[in-house]
């Protein structure tokens, strides 16, 4: 019943639309490439986008009420930062599991969105990872309060804090529930890798989730620690996994910001 398995990389980078799981991705230029774009909003397969917007014509919140009405009634978030998106969820007829690894956030979040007036909304205090244990970081409570990027390893940005660490596929929360997910969105500043690599076995199974959508964004993996050819087998392995990867657009800016990245990292720039 879960035939048709689709991820969205977030439109910061790269478009792909890879169709079958004997896909191969590849890596030109040293990079994940720019493909072919599909929108494949209208199909009977939905694949939803990352930011709240229409853009790329895919209206993500609506995707997340479809899933509600077609027996997956869970949504999962990895990085909840203000609660707002995970709220929107709800609101789309969701349960929704959202984790967040920094406790200032994960305080704000319970702040915006008291748990006894919002009982179908979870926050959870953890960083969803590639192991089970605690992971540490400095948490300045900002988008970049995060395990993987720069900021999370700069003591400059906040107090070092110890945080729980859970593969998705074994979060306490979740026990029973896999089967039920209809669609994750993951934004965790270049820590998606590890997100995913704590899904693997779950993403292989009869009850992996049918949705994912996640922030694709090189520069940020390269500031977790990601090579390129890691972040190339981190996409071939959601195709390998059964899932067709999709990007509803790139806007111009994007698009000339990466080829400055693309002469800068070349040394053809002089700054």
């Amino acid at each position: 019943r879960r035939s048709g398995l689709y991820v969205l990389s977030v439109v910061t980078l790269i478009t792909v639309a890879i169709w079958r799981s004997n896909a191969t991705v590849e890596a030109p230029n040293e990079r994940p490439n720019e493909l072919s774009v599909h929108d494949n909003s209208k199909s009977s397969h939905k694949v939803c986008k990352f930011d709240t917007s229409q853009r790329g014509g895919i209206d993500f919140y609506g995707i997340a009420a479809n899933q509600a009405k077609s027996g997956f009634p869970i949504g999962v978030e990895v990085g909840a930062y203000d609660g707002q998106d995970a709220s929107q969820m709800v609101d789309s007829g969701l349960k929704v599991f959202s984790f967040e690894p920094s406790k200032i956030n994960y305080n704000r979040c319970v702040e915006n969105y008291p748990p006894k007036k919002h009982k179908r909304l979870q926050f959870v205090n953890a960083a969803a990872s590639g192991e089970n244990g605690f992971v540490e970081f400095f948490d300045d409570g900002g988008t970049g309060a995060c395990v993987g990027c720069n900021e999370g390893r700069d003591p400059s940005k906040g107090s070092k804090i110890k945080t729980r660490s859970v593969r998705l596929e074994n979060a306490p929360e979740l026990k029973g529930k896999l089967a039920k997910v209809g669609i994750i969105k993951i934004d965790t500043q270049g820590h998606e890798p590890s997100v995913f690599s704590g899904m693997e076995n779950w993403m292989r199974s009869p009850e992996a989730p049918p949705m994912i959508q996640f922030e694709f964004d090189v520069c940020l993996m390269k500031s977790a620690g990601r090579t390129p050819k890691e972040i190339v087998a981190f996409l071939q392995s959601l195709v390998d996994a059964g899932y067709t990867l999709a990007d509803s657009s790139v806007s111009d800016f994007e698009s000339k910001y990466y080829a400055f990245e693309d002469l800068k990292s070349s040394g053809a720039t002089f700054f």
